[in-house]
């Protein structure tokens, strides 16, 4: 990949994790890869695997078309249903407390 490439793919990867308020080393944990590798595909420096990024797009709940293209899924709806999919058991009571909180305030404007 050039270089132009791979800092644009590296800045969405960055950008993303930071909105899922994951630290480096969590999202390299997560990936399977080391923290320097990571900051070296944030920095655009290091270009990744098709394995490693399957494993980001899964982990930070985006499409790999965004994360090469910078394309977002037209979809919300699903991308919000890959995030549900991947909490464990115990944090679905908390979802569906926040969820049922958020529908009955946008239901009283």
């Amino acid at each position: 990949m050039s270089t132009e490439l791979n800092k644009a793919i590296g800045s969405r990867v960055r950008l993303q994790r930071e909105k899922l308020h994951f630290s480096r080393e969590e999202l390299a944990e997560r990936i399977e890869v080391s923290s320097r590798f990571l900051a070296d595909i944030e920095l655009g420096t290091k270009g990744m695997s098709f394995q490693t990024l399957i494993r980001l797009s899964k982990v930070l709940h985006v499409s790999t078309d965004y994360l090469l293209l910078g394309k977002a899924k037209a979809n919300t709806a699903e991308s919000i249903y890959e995030m549900i999919k991947s909490l464990d058991e115990k944090s679905i009571p908390k979802l569906e407390t926040i969820i049922s909180a958020y529908i009955q305030t946008i239901e009283t404007e």
